[in-house]
């Protein structure tokens, strides 16, 4: 029988806080990659582009009937037609198309970070406009060289009244994506992290390659939402009352913009492994090279050049807004929260708890000490240090990182996903068929000192009460699965407090969920929400790959597409609580 946490049981929320600490050893990403998502032009750039194609010939043609026969009219008029038909084409090109939008505005890693927190931080801005006019009739009277007159009448628009309003918003919420999770799941897949052999060998920058850089192509749409109710009524009541009061003519027009100051509609972002402010790219990447194209005739062919060569992904700016202040608020939760929603980007946010950083090494060194003699137990180090083989080693700087391994730290890992694989699938294998086995294609260690001292303050709080019962002698249970490739002293599994029942379980996600988690922890106030909770709110984690693999699941677009997650984390169990029953309300 398979067993979840401890032969088929996760810890109650009482017990996960008051006796358990996860740490996160390592992202494991199996399968296959499919295509990438690619821009593309929009359908009136080809348009544009075949008119200034056409405007090439037609001037040609009115040349060539002008030369022999200057007083033509119709060589005059191909002569002026053909250079507006090619300037059309130019100017969609150079000043309107997604290309020139991006190439305006290249951003490194660093600058896309503080783009994006800036943009978090801005205040939604709605504003209404109305235009009112009526239509008049004009007579005019021509007469023509010959004496002849004649009459024409035409339809002239009026404009008689304009107003705009800035609707007045006093609190606001935003729940825009943060940038690491998703930088750091591109940095995985295209070598963007630093290597933990070549950086202690101190040759990572002489092994990186100048041209290992991925081209990131970020859209912003703008998303504003009503806070509640009440206030979708009070918005809508006010831009009623607004055009109202405004309605001057027979015909209105009218108009309503939602911004965010400082948000650019296509933005161009260069990733380069471990130099997060190097904006270098290729020649051809460059605004003056789409000029240059354009004005000979091949701004298609660079444009759709261009797009192959980058990664396209679509950040949508989201914010919740109300008149009044967020402290008046009756549920601080917004109607249409990303924390109530069930789409991949509600699951991504709800993965990245915004909470203020963690206090810093001397804390957990605080905490370390009030354990006491505790640290004398020779199956307990309890020092306040990074794990050894860390690139990181000072906790007293602020650091986190995601260091890719290779070679044979990943052949350690997929030696224990085989280890701990049994073929045999639980009633939570939702479709498809059991697999023969799983592959490991990349694995990504966390260094991030703030969890890494909320597990170093839990282990001395543990320390420093009764020892629990060890797993192995639990009734029927053993030794967990995960200890079939051994904790090496030093090594990528490496643990410091098995009096603690520390140990190391595989917890199943998506990729996007696993870097989510790996930025703030476990979000237990969101339990429950994927796949449901048999044993009650908690952390569910399992010592065999085959179970955690079970709640795997595949990120529907992006660079992980078509691959699965685990999440092998490092976990304080403390005391147990141990079933072979499925029966909650026994359990509580």
């Amino acid at each position: 029988k398979e067993r979840q946490v401890l032969s088929g049981v996760a810890p109650s929320p009482s017990q996960l806080s008051a006796a358990g600490a996860v740490s996160f050893g390592a992202v494991l990403a199996m399968g296959e990659t499919r295509a990438l998502q690619r821009e593309s032009p929009h359908s009136g750039a080809y348009l544009a582009y075949a008119l200034q194609i056409t405007g090439v010939p037609v001037t040609l043609l009115g040349l060539i009937i002008y030369m022999n026969s200057s007083t033509d009219t119709w060589s005059l008029m191909l002569i002026i037609f053909g250079p507006v038909l090619y300037c059309v084409g130019l100017a969609e090109a150079m000043c309107f198309s997604k290309a020139a939008g991006y190439l305006r505005h290249v951003m490194s890693e660093a600058d896309f970070k503080a783009h994006i927190e800036r943009i978090q931080k801005e205040a939604p801005q709605i504003s209404f406009g109305i235009e009112c006019y009526h239509y008049e009739t004009r007579t005019e009277t021509t007469t023509d060289s010959d004496g002849h007159t004649s009459t024409t009448t035409r339809q002239e628009k009026v404009v008689t009244h304009t107003a705009h309003m800035r609707y007045d918003i006093q609190g606001f919420i935003d729940e825009t994506l943060s940038p690491q999770q998703t930088l750091a799941m591109f940095h995985l897949m295209n070598d963007g992290t630093k290597d933990l052999s070549d950086v202690e060998a101190g040759e990572f920058a002489k092994k990186k390659k100048a041209n290992q850089r991925l081209l990131l192509m970020c859209h912003f749409p703008i998303e504003f939402h009503a806070a509640s109710d009440s206030c979708h009524e009070h918005f809508d009541h006010t831009r009623d009352a607004f055009y109202s009061a405004n309605d001057r003519d027979t015909h209105q027009s009218k108009s309503e913009a939602r911004t965010v100051p400082g948000c650019f509609e296509h933005v161009l972002v260069v990733l380069h492994g471990g130099q997060d402010d190097n904006t270098e790219r290729p020649w051809w990447m460059q605004y003056w090279a789409l000029v240059i194209c354009s004005v000979f005739l091949c701004s298609i062919p660079y444009r759709l050049f261009l797009f192959s060569k980058c990664q396209l992904t679509e950040w949508t700016v989201m914010k919740h807004f109300s008149p009044k202040p967020i402290e008046e608020w009756q549920d601080p939760v917004p109607k249409a929260s990303r924390r109530r929603g069930s789409d991949a980007a509600s699951r991504a946010f709800r993965a990245i708890p915004r909470e203020s950083s963690g206090s810093g090494g001397n804390a957990a060194a605080a905490a370390m000490r009030r354990a006491g003699a505790a640290g004398n137990d020779a199956d307990l180090d309890l020092a306040v240090v990074a794990p050894a083989y860390w690139k990181n080693q000072d906790l007293a700087i602020n650091f986190d990182d995601k260091v890719r391994l290779r070679g044979d730290a990943v052949a350690k890992f997929q030696e224990l996903v085989d280890a701990t694989f049994i073929r045999k699938a639980t009633r939570d294998r939702q479709g498809g068929q059991l697999p023969e086995r799983l592959r490991v294609t990349d694995v990504m260690r966390i260094e991030d000192r703030d969890l890494w001292n909320r597990f170093l303050r839990k282990r001395a709080e543990l320390a420093s009460g009764p020892r629990p019962t060890l797993i192995k002698d639990l009734p029927g249970s053993g030794e967990v699965k995960t200890q079939a490739v051994g904790y090496s002293q030093g090594g990528p599994l490496h643990i410091t407090a098995p009096a603690l029942n520390e140990a190391y379980f595989f917890h199943g996600t998506s990729p996007v969920g696993a870097m989510g988690i790996g930025e703030s922890g476990f979000n237990l106030g969101m339990v429950g929400s994927n796949v449901g909770t048999m044993f009650g709110a908690g952390a569910y984690m399992a010592e065999a790959s085959s179970k955690s693999d079970e709640y795997a699941s595949e990120d529907p677009s992006g660079v992980f597409a078509g691959k699965y997650a685990f999440l092998l984390c490092r976990v304080l169990v403390g005391n147990a609580f141990y079933t072979r029953e499925s029966d909650i309300p026994a359990i509580e």
